[in-house]
């Protein structure tokens, strides 16, 4: 402890928990490293390769150094191994397109084993002024590309969005170029990325229009190992370096959601349900049916107390037109004398010892007027209605 500065005197709370360095990311800190001695073994040469992670180009691999201890790595840190190919060998394939998923299974609490390689990525965002620049430099870890534990290993795209499914990316050799490509367009080249790193020659396939143009600005642009294949010239072969990138990587992982627009039924915002065309036949013919009948029935209603009203206004007029009748009851009382000039004739009911019966049926409906009331004179019509009223204030009948 006085050796590596910790007195004896202090508290053991002092002391923290030792985590040994990783020298191979961080050499020339032990002894040996700092001398060259004679026939010293390689420390930090490779054993062999144990198992991998992942498929193609995206795999790690558990890789078992000569000193004994072991790591994880990507394939573009193991790529030039000689021991890649006798792993591929054990595997019994020749090229990494044609590796699936591995069996292997990665420290995930153990930082060290994908770190030590930063790449310098491009973001690029929108200026806001004149004097803004439109890229800015990220540093990220380009080894952190396992893909069942690390997060996205570009999480800036390479292509800029530009909305309605359309994207651009600079070309940095030839300035103030800029590629247009369409999503369907970026999905054709990588696919025909992945037939060529597959081993199909490529004569014996169709090649997508400016596909060499795009791999050239995107190998130029593309950090973190991201390379798509190059066919040489005269198709003497195909240049393969780096790995496959994945759509994600390139357009952002948005971009590749397609939104599905679905067409709402104008009752649905209504507060509506769904309902089968059967059902929506039947729910139509009985509401239609019901409206009709009940507009029948008001109808009908409306009609009857129309029909009873005019009846009833046609009796009321009738009746303000009817003269009206003598009465048929009479006083049996005897008149006594008055003081009238005129005779009265005798009652037609004196004679009778019974007086009949009260009729009780409808008065009947006054005689017309004859031709002798017709030429009576407004005089004498005057007088015997003086006569009638004053002999029915006494009791008497008028004589006719």
């Amino acid at each position: 402890m006085r050796q590596c500065g910790i007195h004896d005197v202090f508290h053991s709370s002092y002391l923290r928990i030792h985590l040994p360095n990783d020298n191979r990311l961080f050499p020339g800190r032990l002894d040996n490293q700092v001398a060259e001695f004679k026939e010293e073994e390689q420390e930090w040469a490779v054993d062999r390769i144990l198992s991998h992670k992942g498929t193609r180009s995206d795999a790690v691999f558990e890789v078992r150094w000569k000193s004994g201890d072991v790591t994880w790595l990507p394939y573009d840190q193991v790529d030039h191994l000689a021991m890649l190919q006798e792993y591929f060998d054990v595997l019994d394939i020749e090229h990494v397109s044609e590796l699936t998923e591995g069996n292997g299974l990665p420290p995930t609490d153990n930082p060290q084993v994908f770190l030590g390689h930063l790449g310098l990525g491009l973001d690029y965002i929108t200026p806001t002024s004149p004097s803004n620049s439109s890229t800015t430099p990220q540093l990220q870890c380009s080894s952190q590309r396992q893909p069942s534990t690390m997060s996205n290993p570009n999480p800036a795209p390479l292509f800029r969005t530009l909305g309605n499914g359309r994207f651009a990316m600079p070309d940095r050799y030839r300035p103030g170029v800029t590629l247009l490509l369409t999503l369907d367009q970026i999905k054709l080249y990588l696919q025909h990325d992945a037939d060529l790193r597959g081993g199909i020659e490529p004569t014996t396939i169709p090649s997508p229009i400016s596909y060499d143009e795009l791999a050239v600005a995107l190998n130029s642009n593309a950090e973190n190992g991201i390379q798509v294949a190059l066919v040489l010239e005269d198709n003497t072969g195909v240049h393969i370096k780096g790995r496959l990138p994945t759509l994600a990587e390139l357009v952002g992982l948005d971009a590749t959601r397609r939104v599905v627009t679905t067409q709402r039924d104008p009752r649905e915002e209504a507060g509506g349900k769904w309902l089968d065309s059967r059902c929506t036949e039947l729910m139509d013919e009985a509401l239609w049916d019901n409206l009709d009948r009940l507009h029948k029935q008001r109808k009908w209603r409306e009609k009857g107390v129309a029909e009873r009203q005019a009846k009833r206004q046609h009796q009321e007029d009738e009746e303000a037109f009817r003269p009206f009748a003598p009465s048929r009851t009479t006083n049996h009382a005897v008149a006594g004398p008055s003081n009238t000039t005129h005779s009265r004739a005798p009652s037609p009911f004196l004679n009778n010892p019974v007086p009949p019966p009260p009729d009780s049926s409808a008065p009947k409906q006054p005689a017309p007027p004859n031709d002798e009331d017709a030429e009576m004179m407004d005089g004498e019509a005057t007088e015997a209605a003086k006569e009638a009223a004053c002999a029915k204030a006494k009791g008497h009948i008028p004589k006719k």
